[in-house]
């Protein structure tokens, strides 16, 4: 008998669209990269792949930006009494590495 592919429920919202509510929640592998999950929203919230977009989390010790090019921002400084910042490569970010009841942020941009 197979092995159950290990997965999450992921509930994810619109955050300034209230009226009403929008949201989708679904459930999906926790090995994929996390560019594969962006482009499963893009689809179900019908944005046909025309928005860049930014993902955020914050970890125990510190915010993780995950961008393309991780190297870009190897020298960018942090600012005095804010939160520690570390960058990720997008492609080296998978869904696997968040802890059940993590909550992170998608930046989408026209």
């Amino acid at each position: 008998m197979a092995k159950p592919i290990p997965t999450y429920i992921i509930k994810d919202a619109l955050k300034d669209f209230r009226s009403p509510a929008t949201w989708r929640r679904f459930k999906i592998k926790k090995n994929l990269p996390i560019t594969e999950l962006a482009s499963y929203l893009e689809i179900m919230f019908e944005m046909y792949a025309e928005h860049q977009y930014d993902l955020t989390y914050q970890s125990d010790d510190c915010l993780v930006v995950m961008v393309n090019n991780p190297e870009e921002y190897s020298m960018a400084p942090s600012f005095p009494g804010g939160p520690k910042i570390k960058y990720v490569g997008l492609n080296d970010f998978r869904l696997n590495y968040f802890n059940i009841g993590d909550e992170f942020l998608c930046r989408w941009q026209s």
